[in-house]
């Protein structure tokens, strides 16, 4: 016998015994008042109903009716103090006594154990209801079955575990219920018939009790359907994602459509002009002629690396070669590169003091800026102005492209940086482009670790602006 239980039973002894040996002595008392003895059996059925409830055990009520029927016998009828009984009379009573006390200990007992049954149940579901309620919170897998187990583990007080797919069939391959009193039993987790995983329960402590496995059985069905949620979330969003990676790229087939055919057009006119008139024109038609032809095929190629770009970004294939790179050699290159397609717009260069390294990808900064100085020429007026500049924040290089031109729209300030949305000035001019440069633009800057926004500045115009973080022993002074 188990010390727990030895100790309970020594317990419930002891309690029995008192409560015995109280209403004896008040049946002594109740006889030395001169009260009829049948009274006396009142009493005895009174401590058998009080043993019952004390030790909540039918064993000690029958041990206890037999007492009161015997203490009975041996000292209040007569002849007292031998268990020989002259009057029938009394062994009528008696008999009718102890059926009573057999009826009072038996509904008494069972009525206690629907209480406490009823107790285990109500606490069981609230534990259930919190639990389904913890599932609602939690969407990823691992974090699902993570809770699953704990939560097992606390219904059943036995540590659990669970293996799905794969795992699950290495580590089992008969996914059967193990045989009771085994240290180890295996669960099979169900949907429709086919196997999901196992649950594995420790039962070195003992079995699972029969009254758990209903609840068992409850959080299993509770886990499943976690698991379908996921999946039906992940689902659902992978939809999302495909149905806006197609929309994304019709839109960018009719942007692109829309947009290679006017510079195609004009390099395609320019050169047969210049073929079928090359001897006849004179040498300004002939230079006007192969700038814009030049400027055209400039923007086709910077619209290509937008493309190449966007494509490794979508893919997770944008590789960063991050080295200290003086700042102003980086706008002065990206200025060089553009200079050529300003037309009548002013450009100018607002430098820091001192000399700024920042670490960095030279190529694809040197990309942000030509997109951002580009969509500066493209959506603002001919003579406006330009002006790129650097400065030092306290833990950052921070660049900025400004201009005159009108500023943008309060619909495009809303959606800046989204693809295929190409920047509108407030007068609601929108010039070509795909509209990929400022959202490729975000994703480097965001691949540096900096941070990049827009707004209309007291110029009347816009201004872009990113950071690019920096250690601080990195500026260095002239």
């Amino acid at each position: 016998m188990k010390t727990g239980t030895l100790r309970g039973a020594i317990k419930a002894g002891a309690a029995t015994f008192a409560i015995l040996l109280v209403s004896t002595l008040l049946a002594f008392f109740i006889q030395s008042k001169g009260i009829r003895v049948e009274n006396i059996l009142i009493v005895y059925v009174l401590s058998i109903l009080m043993v019952v409830v004390e030790t909540k055990s039918f064993g000690w009520g029958i041990v206890s009716s037999f007492y009161c029927t015997l203490s009975f016998n041996y000292f209040f009828t007569e002849p007292r103090h031998t268990l020989v009984i002259d009057d029938p009379s009394y062994l009528i009573s008696l008999g009718i006594f102890l059926a009573a006390a057999f009826i009072v200990s038996t509904l008494t007992s069972r009525l206690q154990s629907q209480i406490a049954l009823s107790s285990k149940n109500q606490e069981m579901s609230e534990k259930l209801y919190r639990i389904s309620e913890g599932y609602l919170n939690i969407s990823e897998r691992e974090d699902i079955v993570s809770y699953g187990e704990k939560s097992l583990a606390s219904l059943l007080g036995k540590p659990c575990a669970i293996s799905l797919g794969e795992k699950a069939r290495a580590e089992d391959s008969s996914p059967a219920y193990a045989s009771s009193g085994a240290q180890v039993r295996l669960i099979p987790i169900l949907k429709n018939g086919e196997s999901l995983g196992v649950l594995k329960i420790d039962c070195s402590s003992g079995d699972v009790g029969k009254d758990e496995w209903v609840y068992l059985e409850t959080m299993l069905a509770q886990f499943v359907i976690a698991l379908d949620r996921e999946s039906l979330h992940k689902a659902q969003e992978s939809n999302r994602i495909n149905i806006e990676k197609e929309r994304l790229r019709n839109s960018l087939l009719r942007s692109i459509s829309h947009d290679l055919r006017t510079p195609l057009t004009a390099i395609a006119g320019g050169s047969e002009f210049l073929l079928e008139h090359l001897d006849t024109s004179d040498s300004e038609t002939i230079r006007s002629l192969l700038s814009d032809i030049n400027s055209d095929a400039v923007w086709l190629g910077g619209m290509v690396e937008n493309l190449l770009n966007m494509a490794k970004i979508q893919d997770g294939k944008l590789m960063l070669e991050k080295r200290p790179e003086v700042v102003d050699d980086i706008v002065a290159e990206a200025v060089s590169r553009i200079s050529k397609n300003l037309g009548a717009h002013r450009l100018s260069m607002e430098r820091a003091e001192g000399i700024l390294l920042a670490p960095m990808d030279a190529r694809l900064i040197i990309q942000v800026l030509l997109n951002l100085i580009g969509n500066a020429i493209s959506h603002t007026r001919p003579d406006s102005s330009i002006s790129v500049g650097t400065q030092k924040t306290c833990s950052a290089v921070e660049f900025s492209v400004s201009d005159d031109g009108g500023g943008l729209s309060d619909e495009a300030l809303a959606h800046l940086f989204e693809s295929f949305a190409a920047p509108a000035s407030g007068k609601g001019e929108r010039r070509r482009g795909v509209g990929l440069g400022l959202s490729i633009c975000k994703a480097i800057v965001r691949a540096h670790g900096g941070e990049i926004r827009g707004w209309n500045n007291e110029r009347h115009g816009a201004t872009f602006a990113f950071t690019l973080p920096v250690e601080e022993d990195i500026h260095v002074g002239e």
